[in-house]
């Protein structure tokens, strides 16, 4: 009697569980009540998913398996790029944010030009991974903006980079110690340990800006996708990954109160950046905070010998250099006791180091265009979002180059979401950006 009381007592509180689960997901992920979930044009989902998709090229396929998936993917990465820029000429108003994003990938090509002349013709391809994405992105959500489909771009963002971010997740469960046969060292499906929060970032920073829109704090969609990229970051152990998605939890639950907010903005989030990025440069400095950086992070004090990197970099910055920089012609040759290294793995230090001071200056003035939209509407929940995320690329780029469009794509949204959200203000809509609920509470 006991026994058989015990089992329908058991039965029944599982039921309840796996009913309150379901329930949750249905309200949680898919609400079809309220339509969260296809609450979008699915056709520009579609189109806008296409346009990126060849720019989040799973760099493991060309090493591992043939060099074929790579020819493949800068085929589809050009036919992209000449869309996007068709788009922007014939459907998008242009201004001085699209502008200078131009004028920074010219300028690239000028000095890379300069530097190179006609050497070696693949360093323009090389010109091409490296700085045409900036480009792509940038047109890609102006136009995305100037037809009220920012919410269509965010689901796109998601698709793509939250499905490599899962098949990343498969690829270092399964296959741990897969390694490119000719440099000998350890990949992924998406490519380096360090590439892998190129996919997993964008995914789960994307997510949550649609949480924000939908008018709620964090999905169970938003979870899992940052669950996923805890698992591989943590698994294949990037340092700087695991800082940049705990720094992200930490600013998401201090963005839940209105006092915090204002605080987490485009201005304070650069200035933190831009304060780090010169005193881990500084050896005494570095010193200092030794416990941390052996003891929680697990790295020496040269950062895995980046430091020995960043000096190498600054001696090459002489002469016409330090204005104009190397362009692209400097990559895989800065040489550190007799190893090449592809790029310098700091942000900043790569600015410089492609396009000198001009460069710099041209793209410090892309950023600050942005952070400048973030500082304005601080108070706002789903600009408070755009701005932890953002924060995370600043983290990122103290120890990495950040040449990813996915860096620029958010760089843009900041600025956009920025720009939408006052015209509609001056509109006397103060409540709703691409058609949507912007939180503000």
């Amino acid at each position: 009697m006991t026994i058989d009381l015990l089992l329908r007592s058991g039965r029944e509180a599982a039921y309840r569980g796996l009913d309150t689960v379901v329930v949750w997901l249905e309200v949680e992920v898919f609400d079809p009540l309220h339509r969260r979930f296809p609450w979008a044009d699915w056709k520009f989902v579609a189109i806008f998913a296409a346009l990126l998709f060849p720019f989040f090229e799973p760099v493991g396929l060309r090493h591992v398996i043939s060099p074929l998936f790579g020819k493949a993917y800068l085929v589809l990465q050009v036919v992209a790029a000449i869309i996007v820029a068709v788009l922007y000429v014939l459907k998008v108003p242009k201004d001085h944010f699209t502008l200078l994003a131009i004028a920074i990938v010219t300028f690239m090509f000028f000095t890379t030009a300069v530097n190179e002349g006609f050497g070696r013709l693949w360093i323009y391809t090389q010109w091409f991974y490296d700085w045409v994405p900036l480009a792509v992105a940038v047109l890609l959500v102006a136009y995305a903006a100037h037809r009220s489909k920012m919410r269509e771009l965010l689901w796109a963002i998601v698709v793509v980079a939250g499905t490599l971010s899962v098949i990343n997740l498969v690829s270092v469960l399964l296959w741990p110690h897969l390694m490119d046969r000719k440099t000998r060292a350890l990949l992924n499906f998406y490519g380096h340990k360090n590439s892998s929060i190129y996919v997993a970032l964008p995914s789960v920073g994307a997510s949550l800006v649609l949480d924000a829109l939908a008018g709620r704090r964090c999905s169970a969609r938003s979870v899992l996708l940052y669950i996923v990229a805890a698992l591989q970051c943590l698994i294949s152990y990037s340092a700087t990954s695991v800082a940049a998605l705990f720094v992200l939890a930490v600013l998401m639950v201090a963005v839940q109160f209105r006092g915090a907010r204002s605080l987490v903005n485009g201005i304070s989030c650069t200035m933190v950046f831009g304060a780090l990025s010169l005193l881990i440069m500084v050896g005494p400095v570095r010193r200092l905070f030794a416990p941390l950086i052996e003891g929680i992070l697990g790295k020496t004090l040269t950062f895995t010998g980046r430091t020995y990197i960043w000096d190498s970099v600054l001696d090459l910055m002489t002469g016409k250099h330090v204005l104009i920089g190397y362009g692209s012609s400097i990559r895989f040759d800065i040489v550190v006791e007799g190893i090449p290294y592809s790029d310098p793995h700091s942000f900043l230090l790569y600015l410089w180091l492609t396009g000198g001071v001009a460069g710099f200056v041209l793209s410090v003035a892309l950023m600050g265009v942005a952070v400048h939209a973030l500082y304005r509407y601080r108070r706002v929940y789903s600009v408070a979002v755009l701005a932890a995320v953002v924060a995370c690329f600043f983290v990122i780029g103290l120890m990495e180059s950040l040449i990813t469009i996915a860096w620029p794509l958010f760089v843009a949204l900041a600025f956009y979401w920025g720009t939408v959200l006052g015209t509609r203000r001056s509109k006397g809509v103060v409540d709703r950006v691409s058609n949507t609920r912007i939180l503000s509470r």
